[in-house]
């Protein structure tokens, strides 16, 4: 599973912006659409992500169920998610 610092990457290089930082970072991004977008992340920086609260995150970002099952299993799937957001 990726970290919590690799996922903040992906937002980060995805156009994400932090708003907030207290007990958790909120993460914010709003599409040419007008959609918005907000990830909560928590502060445990180096640690894994576990994969019930990863798949909560990467649908907080705005993925489907097939991108949900594409990204969920290894951390070379984290660069599948930026392809994804690029392409967004």
């Amino acid at each position: 599973m990726p970290t919590y610092r690799e996922f903040r990457e992906v937002l980060r290089k995805a156009g994400f912006v932090l708003i907030r930082s207290r007990k958790h970072e909120v993460w914010w991004k709003q599409d040419p659409d007008g959609t918005e977008h907000y990830v909560l992340v928590s502060h445990q920086h180096g640690k894994d992500i576990p994969p019930s609260i990863f798949a909560k995150m990467l649908r907080q970002v705005g993925l489907s169920r097939d991108d949900l099952r594409s990204c969920a299993e290894t951390r070379s799937n984290l660069e599948r998610l930026w392809q994804h957001l690029q392409g967004k």
